[in-house]
């Protein structure tokens, strides 16, 4: 190998990252391994987060809160940490994020990073809608992943009695037909259901179904 080009020092490589970055259907990140702010981002990154490099250096690590979904945010960063600490500049750290750009709602992306150097990690991260081969099963499981971790809580604050309900309510039985059902008075099943979309911040039976079969309420 040409020893100029072994050594090519890292503005050099930004150069570089800008040509290659261009051949990506996606993103071309280099990040710091002390806190993982950014180093270099793609020009198509710059785009679509609508931010500039210079903006996304003074967050410093913040940037990442106000694009990627906490959970999975959570999930990447011991993974990430992990790849450093093992200094095994030959592995590939595949994951999913959960990104939610300016204007637009959230989508997934799947961001495959290994070591660059000794200072930092490179990454390539593409919208799983530009893969036209990719299993839509994938990104179906993906979003009921996130969506029972997120809902958890709310889930565990329900009482035996308001699950009871619940199993009624998506069967399309009435309140009235629910009283008679467990002996309490219609009001009762009023106030429950009430308690029950204020517990889990819905407004709708379509809701209350969603809800009930993830968590397999039936």
């Amino acid at each position: 190998m040409n020893n100029h080009i072994a050594n090519i020092d890292f503005l050099s490589q930004k150069l570089s990252l800008d040509e290659i970055a261009e051949l990506i259907p996606g993103w071309l990140h280099v990040n710091n391994i002390i806190d993982f702010g950014l180093l270099y981002m793609s020009p198509r990154m710059e785009s679509d987060c609508k931010i500039s490099f210079n903006e996304v250096k003074e967050l410093e690590f913040n940037y990442m809160q106000d694009f990627v979904h906490p959970e999975t945010l959570e999930r990447a960063v011991p993974q990430l940490l992990e790849l450093v600490e093992s200094g095994d500049s030959n592995r590939t750290l595949s994951f999913y994020q959960y990104i939610k750009l300016p204007e637009k709602e959230y989508e997934w992306y799947h961001t495959s990073s290994k070591l660059f150097n000794k200072e930092s990690v490179i990454s390539i991260s593409i919208p799983l809608s530009v893969l036209q081969d990719f299993d839509q099963h994938i990104v179906e499981i993906l979003n009921e992943n996130i969506f029972l971790k997120i809902n958890l809580e709310k889930y565990k604050s329900l009482s035996n009695r308001e699950k009871e309900i619940i199993k009624l309510l998506i069967q399309g039985t009435s309140n009235t037909q629910i009283a008679e059902s467990i002996n309490i008075s219609e009001f009762t099943v009023k106030t429950h259901r009430r308690n029950i979309y204020r517990k889990l911040n819905i407004c709708n039976v379509c809701d209350l179904v969603r809800f009930a079969q993830m968590y397999n309420i039936k």
